[in-house]
């Protein structure tokens, strides 16, 4: 009687708690789906983004930085490296020094140019080594340096340069978009579709323009009554060590805003270490490096690596 007593109260428990496990069960069932549409939603949008890097880095080529070696001093110093895809060799230098990219190195995303530049940095200190021991054997290596590291002739005469006193590149030196760059950002644009130009390339309206429209359907218009130019000493001003230096004395964490749209988030001890980083460059690294961080993310976080190395 005992045992039909307990059955009986097993039994009915169970029908009891029968419509709340069939509730937790269906909950639980559309969480999975939830989760499941989240990572999925996740994979497409990478996938959207870099399939658009891919494009991107295929049709303008991208930079990469590599420990190479300095016949002079026969140190390892940092140099970039262009690669256009659409050319053979993609780039002289590596061309030259035996270096073999792998075979995605024609459009890949930011994430495969990291790795190719792993890879074509075994390369470039595989040739160093090379160059290192023929210098101790003191044999004569100069018919395997890339031109760019040979040292010009004795009798070659001195190059001209038309570089300002303070150290700035002249001009003449800059390529087509850093001149576009430059005169957007002094406010020296006055032609609409030299203005539309410039948001393409930066993702903003030019100093003395206003986008009335939005990031896709740009609506650009010449701000008026007011003076926009700036003196060079002014414009080095603007730029983005004002804000690291800002960052470096904030007592919380703050965001530095690139040319290429990104905010970057940054604590006030990281900010220093970059500051007194660049303050102790020469002036034409610290130029170079400025504008390496003021452009894309992978410039920032690769400058930031040095940083933190020195």
């Amino acid at each position: 009687m005992k045992k039909f007593k307990e059955f009986k109260s097993e039994q009915q428990y169970v029908t009891e708690i029968g419509p709340i496990a069939a509730t937790l069960m269906g909950a639980m069932a559309l969480w999975g789906g939830y989760q499941a549409f989240k990572k999925i939603k996740s994979k497409w949008k990478g996938y959207k983004e870099s399939k658009k890097e891919k494009k991107e880095n295929a049709k303008d080529g991208y930079e990469m930085e590599l420990k190479t070696l300095n016949p002079d001093t026969g140190k390892d110093e940092y140099k970039s490296y262009f690669i256009d895809p659409s050319k053979k060799p993609p780039n002289p230098d590596l061309d030259k020094m035996g270096v073999k990219l792998p075979a995605n190195y024609k459009s890949p995303n930011d994430e495969d140019i990291l790795k190719i530049e792993k890879e074509a940095q075994k390369g470039v200190t595989k040739f160093g080594k090379k160059i290192k021991g023929m210098k101790h054997r003191g044999d004569d290596f100069d018919d395997l340096l890339p031109d760019t590291m040979l040292p010009p002739p004795e009798d070659a005469p001195e190059p001209e340069t038309t570089a300002p006193s303070d150290g700035q590149p002249g001009d003449d030196e800059l390529s087509d978009e850093e001149k576009l760059r430059k005169k957007g950002e002094a406010g020296e644009i006055e032609d609409e579709g030299e203005a539309m130009d410039y948001f393409k390339l930066v993702k903003k309206a030019p100093t003395g323009w206003e986008n009335k429209g939005d990031q896709d359907n740009p609506e650009l218009v010449k701000k008026e009554n007011e003076s926009y130019m700036l003196k060079f000493g002014e414009f080095i001003a603007e730029d983005i060590m004002k804000d690291l230096k800002k960052a470096s004395k904030s007592k919380k964490d703050t965001e530095i805003t690139l040319d290429d749209g990104t905010d970057i988030p940054i604590d006030p001890i990281t900010a220093d270490i970059f500051v007194k980083y660049i303050e102790g460059l020469s002036s034409s690294e610290k130029n170079k490096t400025i504008k390496q961080i003021q452009r894309t993310e992978r410039g920032f976080m690769k400058v930031l690596g040095k940083a933190h190395e020195g």
